[in-house]
């Protein structure tokens, strides 16, 4: 992890740091004592005395990166290097938390959750749709502003809010970087990052600022957390997401013991309520290859806001959502792709997110009948296939 200088001023504002920095570039990774006889690497914070640089300088402890300084308000140089050392310590375990929950599938609550103690301040993540996403834990209704209310009470801002934000400043979505505004649009002074990857807006992070004061190195900070947030919209756009749910959901319909709290998590993340209907439809089709059924679940999961497929052993199965979407209207919306692909299909009863999602197929049976006609349309020869998928909580 590298740092800025501005890091270092605020992390050591307790000696009161006269800055003179120029450069501030995010390439500090190490720290050691200042000497004449070695030559300064760029990615090396110095400490020293004042005296050690000027001759007529006198005892007072100085950090210097590059053409960077900072005079600290202090002779104890021993104080001093403890103290980056904690810098360089906080910030490297951050570094690390961060990179494991990016790499191990974490949410993006996770990161924010992680990140309390770094950005010090409240601040929120949209989606495209200026929906949430996520937030920084610590401060409830009543304790920001109104904004940050409607955020947490509905899920979004205020329609209102939203309609005259977009028309002072329509070009918004396309900004790069740190940016805020200084017309008052929001209730209190807030920096903004959004966050496009491949020119596709993915969505917009806000710090707001309570009290209309924030140190240089606190926005270093919020652009670092920023960039973390953008490495995980990279791994995670939708194709990943839809890797992470399928082995969530094959792990728990497979094993009656798994542990279902993280898919229940991301579901009610992605939007989907505790007390929301739901049921498993199996799909088959005779002598389709594997390979159309990877396809098919990549497809339908593409296509369908309110259901989940993966692949299962040869069948494909669909988590249904019935309140984004009635049986109905799945059905009628599913039958043309069944139809096309020569799958039929047959649906489990209905259960809730408190239910456990283990399902057994209790009985395949054949059928000596030459045609039978389906619900959904399909004809199938030679067999017909009953089953029942039964929850146990």
């Amino acid at each position: 992890m590298r740092l800025s200088m501005q890091i270092f001023a605020y992390g050591l504002r307790e000696f009161h740091p006269q800055a003179e920095i120029r450069s501030n570039a995010f390439e500090i990774e190490a720290v050691r004592l200042f000497s004449a006889n070695v030559t300064m690497e760029k990615n090396t914070l110095y400490i020293g005395r004042l005296s050690d640089l000027f001759k007529n300088g006198n005892e007072h402890v100085i950090c210097t990166h590059r053409n960077d300084l900072l005079q600290l308000d202090t002779t104890d140089l021993e104080e001093v290097l403890n103290r980056v050392l904690d810098v360089l310590s906080f910030y490297t375990s951050w570094d690390t938390a961060m990179m494991n929950l990016i790499t191990t599938g974490a949410m993006l609550q996770d990161l924010f959750d992680a990140s309390e103690g770094v950005l010090g301040r409240p601040a929120f993540l949209l989606d495209p749709l200026q929906r949430h996403l996520a937030h920084t834990p610590g401060y409830g209704v009543g304790e920001v502003d109104e904004m940050w209310d409607n955020l947490l009470a509905s899920g979004s801002c205020d329609m209102e809010f939203l309609v005259a934000f977009n028309e002072a400043d329509p070009e918004r979505i396309t900004r790069k970087g740190i940016y805020s505004y200084e017309e008052p649009y929001f209730p209190n002074e807030s920096y903004h990052y959004n966050f496009i990857i491949r020119d596709s807006f993915l969505g917009s992070a806000t710090l707001i600022i309570l009290d209309g004061k924030i140190h240089e190195g606190e926005l270093d900070c919020y652009s670092i957390f920023c960039a973390y947030i953008e490495r995980w919209f990279q791994l995670h756009i939708q194709e990943q997401d839809s890797v992470i749910l399928d082995a969530q959901i094959r792990t728990v319909v497979s094993d009656e013991k798994a542990d279902a709290s993280e898919l229940r998590r991301r579901l009610l993340l992605l939007g989907w309520k505790e007390e929301d209907p739901l049921t498993f439809l199996k799909l088959d089709a005779p002598l389709q290859p594997y390979s159309i059924n990877t396809h098919l679940s990549h497809s339908l999961n593409v296509a369908f806001p309110n259901l989940y497929a993966i692949t299962l052993d040869l069948s494909v199965c669909l988590l249904c959502n019935l309140r984004i979407a009635s049986l109905e209207e799945t059905k009628r919306q599913l039958e043309p792709w069944l139809a096309n692909a020569k799958y039929y299909a047959a649906m489990g009863q209905v259960f809730h997110l408190a239910d456990s999602f283990f399902l057994i197929i209790i009985s395949m049976q054949k059928s000596r009948r030459s045609i039978v006609k389906r619900k959904w349309g399909q004809y199938m020869t030679e067999k017909t296939m009953s089953f029942l998928i039964c929850w146990h909580r």
